[in-house]
């Protein structure tokens, strides 16, 4: 045995091979151990090692005879080699010494595509594109490990080959040998064996790919898919998920993630998750996150159990969902919502009391005539007549906060109005802010709602106070400016022209650069949750565009925000005001008055009777239209309330024209949104007057109505509405 295992012949070697080939169980029992070796022993062994090991069985036997032995030794060596040729395996053998080969299988041919007579160290070179080091020297350049093996540092070789055959196929082989030794010790060759992996090559590299499909899925997901120990340890991540932890890379991601990403008051919760999926039951939850950098968020995750071959769980994946903004915009559009309903209920309110202050100031009105001789009689209702006249200023404001009133253009002076709504800017932003109001010495006319023009100063008024919450200083300035062709081309928001700009600055925190794109985008919002709707902002830009304006903000962090409106110059108002009625706007024409509200429809009554007309009248639509129809004379016109039961002004109107196509139709309404609400909406060139009136104002509509031309005196023409976004109430 040990002059075979010292023979260069090849059997002799594949004894060498199988002790260095790692087939430890195999070479003891061929060394001596009885009986055939074990099952244990043929499964731990490599493939090489099995093979060569086969040509030992014939040895095994132990022949007495030295003829009985090389008869084994022919026979295990032809059942070796048929063996190897099965596999698809080649044996090969090479002497350092000479770089050639001293044997190879004629399977080479087969493998490589080159005959074994042709097979030489140069070809071999020839066929060969990569070479990948396995086993102990898995990692070392070629050169390195082929020098490490050579002096005998590594005792096997085991390495991967892609080459490419002559007729041009790509196949892979690996190769494992063994060095050859000398009496004296030295490596002199090697004894290898080459066998054809390229299935198993393919293999693992369709398996790569789907590996990276998956993680390029995985990684597109908007979704946080990370893969959870048993141990709650982080296995996994997708590139959502760092981003959500605000890691700078997966090393990190993995290294710093622990329980305290998740916010105080929602561990146990979610641990309570983590633990059940654990267990194998799935779950979710919704928590507060707290990033590596301190963001905190809001997340929605789920936890999935996964499960090895015999149905243990080995992981949980999870997958989460930021709702930080769904849940921001929600809270917002319930707070949106809440200030409908209050705006909803504060208009009901001044609709109410519009038709109170309406009876109260015309029977003061009425009531005056008679004493204006008694100047103490005289005082009194006076002091009525101005409480009235400020309930009803009052009840204006309401309606305009609840955007319920008509939008009446009108040429104004912003210098009057801003001292007119000057009382009310100091009851919003309290006694720590100080108001400096810096009017022009001469202003331009500019033409807009007046109640609107106050909105816009209320919100941005009210802005500026929440940016001092420690109280300071808020200046509001007009001036007249003039943009000209040359601005204008590279100001497209611009037109060229006159402009009467309106300045508001504070002295408060200042706009963040990144929020300044996004401030007059409804619901953007940079206060604190239940502070603001984001509205305030968007309103005012939509009333400035609205009147052919622009507005536009510019701001410091720490030093203030300062806001301007331009608003177009108007005509000079002395040529556009109209002609003041004659005190006494009498007539003898027949009305229809329909107003449900009791005290409002006698004061009417009793003022246009007072005025000369003969007044029909009647509490509903039904009413009105039995008297339209029975009356015998001509109506000349239907005065009507907008919001009434069962029948609104603007239907009762439209059957009424039927009946009475000739007659003229004015409306009336402490609360217009009724006339949308309640069956139509009025015209832009319908004729309406706004409760309260007084009795001048009533007598004086109707004349005009009376008098204007028949194409601007139907009921049926489109009156201009105020469509703007709900503003913030102070």
């Amino acid at each position: 045995m040990t002059r075979l295992f010292r023979s260069q012949q090849p059997m002799g070697l594949v004894v060498q091979a199988l002790c260095l080939c790692g087939a430890g169980a195999l070479a003891a029992w061929a060394l001596g151990q009885p009986g055939p070796p074990s099952p244990a022993a043929l499964a731990a062994a490599p493939l090489g090692a099995l093979l060569l090991g086969c040509g030992l069985a014939a040895l095994a036997a132990g022949s007495a005879g030295r003829r009985d032995a090389e008869r084994s030794l022919r026979e295990s060596e032809a059942l070796y080699r048929r063996a190897i040729a099965a596999a698809g395996a080649v044996v090969y053998q090479l002497d350092f010494s000479t770089e050639s080969y001293t044997h190879v299988d004629a399977g080479i041919h087969q493998l490589t595509g080159v005959p074994a007579s042709d097979f030489t160290h140069q070809r071999w070179d020839q066929l060969l594109h990569s070479v990948t080091m396995q086993g102990a020297a898995h990692g070392l350049p070629e050169e390195e490990a082929e020098r490490r093996f050579r002096t005998g540092e590594l005792p096997v070789w085991q390495a991967d080959y892609q080459i490419q055959t002559p007729d041009g196929r790509i196949r892979w082989l690996t190769d494992s040998s063994v060095a050859i030794r000398n009496a004296r010790g030295e490596v002199v060759g090697t004894l290898g064996i080459l066998q054809d992996i390229t299935g198993r090559k393919e293999a693992e590299a369709s398996l790569a790919d789907r590996e990276n499909l998956l993680r390029t899925v995985i990684d597109s997901d908007p979704h946080a898919v990370t893969l959870i120990s048993p141990e709650l340890k982080l296995m996994q991540i997708n590139r959502s998920g760092l981003e959500l932890m605000e890691a700078g890379s997966v090393e990190e991601a993995l290294a710093r993630a622990d329980g305290s990403l998740v916010a105080p008051g929602h561990r146990d919760a979610v641990r309570a998750v983590m633990d059940r999926a654990l267990e194998g039951h799935p779950g979710e939850i919704e928590f507060e996150m707290v990033s590596l950098k301190g963001t905190r968020r809001t997340l929605e995750m789920q936890a999935v159990p996964l499960r090895d071959q015999s149905g243990t769980v080995t992981a949980v994946l999870t997958i989460a969902r930021d709702v930080t903004e769904h849940r921001r915009l929600e809270a917002q559009l319930l707070h949106a919502q809440k200030m409908e309903s209050i705006g909803r209920l504060a208009g009901g309110v001044a609709h109410d009391f519009n038709n109170l202050l309406t009876a109260i100031l015309g029977y003061t009105e009425l009531a005056a005539s008679p004493v204006r001789d008694n100047p103490d009689a005289a005082a009194v209702l006076d002091a009525v007549r101005q409480a009235g006249e400020r309930a009803a200023a009052l009840t204006g404001q309401l309606l305009g906060f609840a955007q319920r009133q008509m939008a009446e253009p009108r040429v104004l002076d912003l210098n009057e109005r801003l001292l007119e709504v000057d009382r009310l800017l100091r009851r919003i932003v309290g006694e720590d802010v100080e108001i400096v109001t810096l009017p022009c010495a001469e202003i331009w006319p500019v033409r807009i709602d007046p109640g609107q023009f106050e909105q816009v100063v209320v919100n941005l008024a009210v802005n500026a106070r929440d940016a001092m919450p420690g109280g300071g200083k808020l200046t509001i300035r007009t001036e007249c400016v003039t943009v000209d062709a040359e601005v204008a081309a590279w100001m497209p928001e611009f037109q060229a022209g006159d402009y009467v700009l309106l300045s508001v600055s504070d002295t408060g925190v200042g706009i963040a650069p990144e929020a300044m794109p996004h401030i007059f985008e409804p619901f953007f919002t940079t206060k604190k949750p239940g502070q603001g709707t984001g509205l305030g902002l968007s309103t005012c830009y939509g009333i400035v565009k609205r009147n052919g304006g622009h507005i536009s903000a510019s701001s410091v962090p720490g030093a203030g925000t300062t806001m301007r409106v331009w608003l177009p110059r108007a005509p000079d108002p002395a040529a556009a005001a109209p002609q003041p009625h004659p005190p006494a706007a009498s007539g003898a024409e027949t009305l229809l008055l329909v107003e449900d509200e009791p005290l409002v429809r006698d004061i009417a009554v009793r003022i246009l009777t007072d005025s000369g007309y003969h007044v029909l009248h009647a509490g509903t639509g039904s009413e009105a239209l039995v008297m339209a129809l029975e009356h015998p004379g001509d109506i000349h016109m239907l005065v009507t309330d907008v919001v009434m039961p069962h029948m609104s002004g603007v239907q009762l109107a439209e059957r009424f024209r039927d009946i009475r196509p000739e007659a003229r139709v004015l409306f009336t309404s402490g609360y217009t949104d009724g006339a949308v609400l309640h069956g139509g909406s009025l015209g832009q060139d319908a004729a309406f007057l706004q409760k309260p009136y007084s009795a001048a104002a009533l007598a004086g509509k109707v004349r005009e109505v009376l008098d204007s031309p028949r194409d601007q005196a139907g009921p049926t023409g489109h009156m201009e509405r105020n469509h703007p976004c709900p503003c913030e109430l102070p």
